[in-house]
């Protein structure tokens, strides 16, 4: 199979961000003469893939404290042995994607990829819920500043994986040492501990949207949220009616500003 300027890049994206991503990514290297797909992992099965049909494989998806999302890291194990294939990852960030992309997917080398590009893309911030309530949420115009200097950043990216030129970000005592620091200190279950308040509808958008099936209706069908949340914050950004609250130390995440994503006008 003529496998000549063929990338397919696989995502995962909570709210949009990584997405946003992934297609900027696949249009510029289209505009280059490439054959890219985009997919997102949630609608592939990695088993699958045959990693040999490409020229290369990217790999996409947002940091979370440090950490690459469990779909993510699910999905990265289940990838069958290639026999050479390059690879680039790219971690999604608000302020620090540290050496994320690299300690996630370079272990892919293990299998016969050769991972050569880890890079940060720093994003709009998508998170607010209480413990980061004085962390400001924009939306819409506000955004277009970020999305744009991320935009540049791609571009950028873009002559490196066309040459296949290495590079290595986070690489530093700096970014390795609060690597570190996030991951021993992430404790996610206070702030994820969701509800439903009286705007709830019932629509199910939460049910079938969340990527591990954390949320079920129950008999009055009315979403309740089991134990297997990965703080992806989708179904509380994008809520229709924002009926999804957060209970931190007993404050609620009533009235705050959700994250909708950078495909909002």
């Amino acid at each position: 199979m003529d496998k000549s300027g063929k990338i397919s890049i696989f995502y995962f994206s909570g709210t949009g961000n990584t997405k946003w991503v992934a297609e900027k990514t696949s249009e510029k290297l289209n505009l280059k003469g490439f054959s890219v797909e985009t997919h997102s992992i949630e609608k592939i099965n990695a088993e699958e893939i045959i990693p040999d049909d490409f020229e290369q494989i990217g790999i996409m998806f947002p940091v979370y404290s440090s950490t690459a999302p469990p779909p993510m890291v699910e999905f990265l194990k289940k990838l069958p042995k290639a026999n050479g294939t390059p690879v680039f990852a790219v971690a999604c960030a608000w302020l620090f994607g540290g050496h994320t992309a690299f300690d996630y997917t370079n272990q892919l080398s293990e299998n016969g990829y050769k991972p050569y590009l880890f890079a940060n893309v720093l994003m709009p911030n998508n998170i607010n819920l209480p413990p980061f309530g004085w962390i400001p949420i924009k939306n819409g115009k506000q955004i277009r500043s970020k999305l744009m200097k991320a935009e540049r950043k791609i571009e950028r990216l873009i002559s490196k994986i066309i040459n296949l030129e290495p590079l290595e970000e986070g690489n530093s005592w700096l970014s390795r040492k609060s690597d570190n620091a996030q991951r021993k200190g992430a404790d996610n279950e206070d702030m994820v501990n969701y509800y439903v308040d009286e705007n709830c509808i019932s629509c199910g958008w939460c049910v079938e949207n969340c990527p591990t099936n954390n949320i079920q209706f129950d008999d009055n069908k009315k979403p309740v949220f089991g134990d297997n949340c990965i703080s992806c914050v989708r179904c509380y950004s994008r809520c229709p009616k924002e009926a999804i609250q957060s209970r931190y130390k007993n404050k609620s995440s009533s009235g705050y500003v959700r994250y909708k994503g950078p495909h909002s006008p």
